[in-house]
């Protein structure tokens, strides 16, 4: 199994800190609250927005949701324009894969059919801290670079068996590299971007690194 330790590793103003051994450790704050935000004439785009904490956490949250939901939108309307009367759609909708300990990760899925023989994979991800709204580099916490970290993940990739070869057998290349990584329970998420058109639609799952153990991540700078 391929697994990555997180213990002790810190980034900017944060630390992991091991609690796998029954050490009392009180997270920064507990969890989010996510509520869907409907979008008048895109019924297809689903972003949540944040509530439950702090005001000035959930504003510092939502600004960054509400940019990206307006990019949304924005892409959409341009699908619309791109297919030129042709059918098309746009469909973005937000899943929440860890929401626990202080820590809130969020992964966007999607896609976008603009008139053309074939269509894009949409796929992103965002992780907070709960204690003060500021946006977690993930990778950069595990002290591996992004593409480091996304070969590291290639064996672990949910989607089908083919995908599977591709991306193990390419990943870290130009034909495959690695978009994002997040949060989910008991490890990492990681997100990539297929270049190859035949292996597009791969993109659309992601590879996941267990950890070793449990951990959570708490401000040192309060």
């Amino acid at each position: 199994m391929i697994k990555v330790m997180l213990a002790s590793l810190t980034v900017a103003s944060f630390a992991l800190v091991d609690v796998a051994d029954g050490k009392s450790v009180t997270p920064a704050l507990g969890r989010a609250v996510l509520k869907p935000r409907l979008i008048d004439g895109f019924p297809s785009i689903s972003m949540p927005f944040a509530t439950g904490i702090a005001s000035p956490v959930a504003r510092r949250i939502n600004l960054v949701l509400d940019r990206d939901r307006q990019a949304a939108m924005d892409a959409a309307e341009q699908c619309r324009v791109v297919a030129n009367r042709q059918p098309s759609s746009y469909t973005r909708k937000t899943n929440v894969t860890f929401n626990r300990n202080g820590l809130l990760s969020l992964h966007f899925t999607g896609d976008a059919q603009c008139g053309g023989a074939h269509g894009s994979i949409l796929a992103g991800a965002r992780t907070f801290d709960l204690s003060n709204g500021v946006e977690i580099d993930v990778a950069k916490v595990t002290g591996l670079a992004l593409p480091a970290l996304g070969r590291l993940a290639a064996s672990g990739y949910r989607g089908n068996a083919g995908c599977r070869t591709f991306l193990v057998n390419r990943a870290g290349s130009k034909d495959v590299t690695a978009r994002a990584a997040y949060l989910v329970p008991g490890g990492i998420g990681v997100l990539y971007d297929f270049n190859v058109g035949a292996a597009g639609s791969c993109g659309a799952d992601p590879a996941i690194v267990p950890v070793t153990k449990r951990f959570w991540l708490h401000g040192l700078a309060r």
